[in-house]
C-alpha cells in the first residue's frame, strides 16, 4: 500500500528541504520549491506503481523542481 502524503511530509520533509537549500540560495524560494514538490506527489501519488522506488520518485520531482527554477531565473 502507498503511502499518504502526510506520511511522505513526515519522511522527507527535512531532507528534502536540506537538498534543496543546498542547491537554491534564498531560503524564500526554497520553502516555495519544497511546497511544490508536495503539491505534485499529491497530485501524482496514485501513479507511483512501486512503493520500493518512492526515494528515487520523490528526489526526481524535487530534482526536476529545482532545475525548473533555475530555468526560470534565466
Amino acid at each position: 500500500m502507498l503511502p499518504n502524503t502526510e506520511t511522505l511530509w513526515n519522511m522527507f520533509r527535512h531532507p528534502l528541504q536540506s537538498y534543496i537549500s543546498y542547491r537554491i540560495s534564498d531560503p524564500a524560494l526554497a520553502d516555495d520549491i519544497l511546497q511544490e514538490v508536495f503539491l505534485k506527489i499529491h497530485a501524482h501519488i496514485k501513479t507511483l506503481g512501486d512503493e520500493s522506488n518512492i526515494e528515487r520518485w520523490v528526489y526526481r520531482i524535487a530534482r526536476n523542481a529545482v532545475n525548473d527554477a533555475y530555468r526560470k531565473q534565466r
